[in-house]
């Protein structure tokens, strides 16, 4: 957990190009940070917690980072509660937003007991295979809620 806490400062804080004052090419102003999971939505399960709660924790700490040291950067939460929010929700939030940079933050479980580490997804406009692969395994989510087969923003998802 502390390796992962730092490792978010370190990115934050090394991110001073992105999060410029001034607006222009590749520069972050409207940061949406989506605490994944939650509500009823766990996530992964340890033995001392579960994943919503981690996320809840970085996602909150993390915005408050960009908030104190980026004021001219406007920082959107898709949660800042246990509360379970869809995953179409989450996107239209950050659509909403006109967001520059959505962030979703997980914390995957893993068999071996002293796991190293982090794992980075970066999704672009293409829409390939591997992609889409990846997509289903970190959205599965999508099928815990009612109506997941009529909400036509998962087009067949």
């Amino acid at each position: 957990m502390k390796r992962l806490v730092a490792l978010i400062i370190v990115l934050v804080c090394f991110s001073g190009a992105a999060f410029s004052q001034k607006k222009g090419v590749g520069q972050v102003k409207t940061v949406v940070i989506d605490a994944g999971h939650g509500g009823a939505k766990p996530g992964a399960v340890g033995k001392k917690c579960q994943e919503k709660e981690l996320t809840l924790q970085m996602a909150l700490k993390l915005g408050k980072l960009i908030e104190d040291n980026y004021p001219d950067v406007t920082v959107i939460y898709t949660r800042k509660t246990d509360v379970d929010i869809n995953l179409s929700e989450r996107a239209r939030i950050a659509n909403k937003a006109k967001a520059d940079l959505f962030l979703s933050i997980h914390c995957n479980s893993w068999n071996n007991t002293t796991p190293t580490g982090v794992e980075t997804y970066v999704m672009g406009l293409s829409q390939s295979r591997a992609n889409m692969e990846v997509a289903k395994k970190e959205n599965d989510d999508i099928l815990l809620e009612a109506d997941y087969k009529d909400n036509s923003d998962y087009q067949g998802f």
